[in-house]
């Protein structure tokens, strides 16, 4: 019994202790079948990352529906790892100029970009294929990035408009 309490207490979080709370107070002690429900720090955190990412999704397509030009995109941004290596379309990567990749879009193709938390926006040519991390829509090179302050989280929410 005292191995439960500690458990708790050591690692837990605040739905963990509520949770053990619930079940102590239904049921007067904790059995097997009540300490495998529940969660350690781990899969909590897990749990809660799978919600959070589900919930962003869906409110990402509910709040920002798309246009006949203009799409609200997930963006980051990459540089160093691969600056100086060659792109889908055969240039070489420079993390400095402004370019950008994008799964679908021809190799050429000008795209304005509004970081939708502060307007700033900037103009890239998409001459990559990518990005392969799921979720995220578009890859910006670093210049990019710094230009609408997208270094910092690392990814965001923007609009892109297609232009020639």
């Amino acid at each position: 019994m005292m191995k439960i309490y500690t458990r708790i207490l050591s690692g837990a979080t605040a739905s963990s202790m509520l949770a053990a709370a619930v079940l102590i107070s239904a049921t007067g002690t904790l059995n097997q079948a009540s300490r495998d429900r529940i969660p350690d720090s781990s899969s909590y955190s897990n749990y809660r990352k799978a919600v959070l990412k589900q919930f962003n999704q869906q409110f990402i397509t509910q709040a920002f529906p798309e246009e006949k030009i203009s799409r609200y995109i997930v963006a980051s941004w990459y540089g160093p790892r691969f600056h100086g290596r060659l792109t889908a379309s055969g240039e070489i990567f420079n993390m400095y100029a402004r370019t950008c990749a994008h799964r679908t879009h021809a190799f050429g193709t000008k795209l304005k970009i509004v970081n939708l938390l502060n307007n700033k926006s900037t103009e890239c040519v998409v001459n990559d294929r990518g990005p392969y991390i799921a979720g995220r829509d578009l890859d910006l090179s670093r210049a990019c990035a710094e230009e609408i302050d997208l270094t910092e989280h690392g990814i965001g929410v923007v609009k892109i408009d297609p232009y020639s």
